[in-house]
């Protein structure tokens, strides 16, 4: 079944209000964009912005990490590269023109509306897959550890 952006972007919301989860909406070409920052994490940074761009067709979370990494570009995308081969749910991407390191989940709209939880749980991976690499990826951005050895700290 398609689903019209508003429809996607009202379950989106109600989601998003159900779990007390604080942000700002706004639109952008063709997309509701819900942006905030969660918090309680153990790893280095305890708190990370997330944004959720909502279209007609997918729903796409994105978890920011709080620090750049634009002074080790090439050692961040070997350490990205090596840690998304065995992800199955999301990926990490980063920005080559600034540094900028998220992890990115996209599910289809219609998974969503047909079950809300899925959101809740790809809601709270993406923060939290960040949180769990926290460490090594900031090792690497500052240049305190190689992205092998960063790598094989995370196993």
């Amino acid at each position: 079944m398609d689903y019209t952006l508003e429809e996607n972007t009202a379950l989106v919301e109600r989601l998003l209000a159900s779990d007390d989860w604080k942000c700002r909406k706004s639109q952008n070409k063709g997309s509701s964009i819900f942006e905030g920052a969660v918090g309680g994490f153990d790893g280095i940074y305890g708190s990370f912005r997330f944004v959720v761009a909502v279209d007609d067709s997918f729903v796409q979370i994105f978890a920011f990490l709080p620090a750049s990494a634009k002074k080790h570009l090439a050692e961040t995308a070997e350490f990205i590269t090596r840690v998304n081969y065995s992800l199955k749910h999301g990926s990490f991407q980063m920005d080559w023109n600034d540094g900028e390191v998220l992890y990115h989940i996209c599910v289809p709209a219609e998974a969503v509306h047909h079950d809300g939880e899925v959101f809740k749980i790809m809601l709270g991976l993406a923060p939290m897959m960040l949180s769990k690499h926290s460490a090594q990826l900031a090792a690497v951005v500052t240049g305190a550890k190689t992205a092998a050895e960063a790598f094989r700290d995370c196993e």
